[in-house]
């Protein structure tokens, strides 16, 4: 039982606390940076085009050589983004020159609008998770708040609820990395309610003397209840562990991938170009 209320507090404080807020502020800042879309270029004016030109070309080559080729239907090399660390570089990176540089060559501008079509395709998220776990920590939410109790644990329970909703989006690199790996397959959570069923829909059979075999509808009787008070209790805990299940979410698809306030494009380009004067 100790183990049960490790894991609870271990999601409410670490999921709740902890990666919540790092899931929402990535979530709001991991879009690209746009320009003319109502956001303005910062760059510093003195620096002359050309000047801000060659570093862009040089912040294009950085990126590029640190992210994955794949090999197109054309037979061509293409790059592509295949972990959290590659995604940050190239958003980083785009931010940068789009933000400080503005640069004017067409080829850069060019290279700029495709490594971006890159970032976007494959860092869209897609739901991976359990509805079935949605479902059921809603539920027992809205009981929570239907009975007297303790309402900061229900306020717990409903950002817990957010964190794990929110942490099951998977980036597509991350999937197309699972399936490689371990094939076509569903959530945990859709894999412990499958066993479940499929274990509860075995059928009995007596047959009294030289008679046809018939179905013992006592014993599935008897079955179903345990299986009802089973279900019960599985519902109870995975419900409770909700903030927890969120917390493995995170740091399956997010530990690599996760923004912080303190790392923006300019922090990135003063720590990959310590010796380039920056804009």
């Amino acid at each position: 039982m100790k183990i049960f209320e490790f894991l609870v507090s271990l999601g409410y404080v670490g999921g709740v606390f902890i990666a919540l807020p790092l899931l929402l502020y990535t979530l709001y800042n991991e879009k690209l940076h746009v320009p003319g879309a109502g956001e303005q270029a910062e760059y510093d004016s003195s620096i002359s085009e050309e000047e801000r030109n060659r570093i862009a070309g040089q912040v294009l080559m950085q990126i590029e050589n640190r992210m994955d080729t794949r090999i197109g239907e054309d037979g061509l090399a293409y790059v592509t983004i295949n972990s959290g660390r590659q995604a940050k570089d190239l958003k980083h990176g785009l931010d940068y020159i789009n933000k400080r540089l503005a640069p004017t060559n067409p080829h850069i501008i060019d290279r700029v609008h495709e490594l971006s079509d890159v970032y976007r395709l494959r860092t869209r998220r897609y739901f991976t998770g359990s509805y079935i776990l949605i479902v059921i920590a809603s539920g027992f939410g809205v009981y929570l708040w239907t009975t007297p109790g303790n309402i900061t644990f229900n306020l717990l329970h409903v950002l817990g609820v957010v964190l794990y909703a929110l942490a099951s989006r998977t980036p597509a690199y991350v999937i197309d990395k699972r399936m490689s790996t371990y094939g076509e397959s569903s959530s945990f959570i859709s894999e412990i309610f499958s066993g479940l069923f499929i274990g509860s829909s075995t059928k009995h059979y007596v047959k009294y003397g030289d008679g046809a075999w018939q179905r013992d509808g006592e014993s599935e009787f008897s079955e179903g209840l345990v299986f009802i008070l089973i279900m019960f209790v599985v519902i109870l805990f995975l419900a409770i562990l909700t903030a927890f299940f969120g917390l493995i979410s995170f740091i399956m698809n997010y530990s690599t991938s996760f923004l912080h306030p303190l790392q923006n494009e300019r922090t990135w380009f003063d720590k990959n170009f310590p010796k380039a004067e920056t804009i």
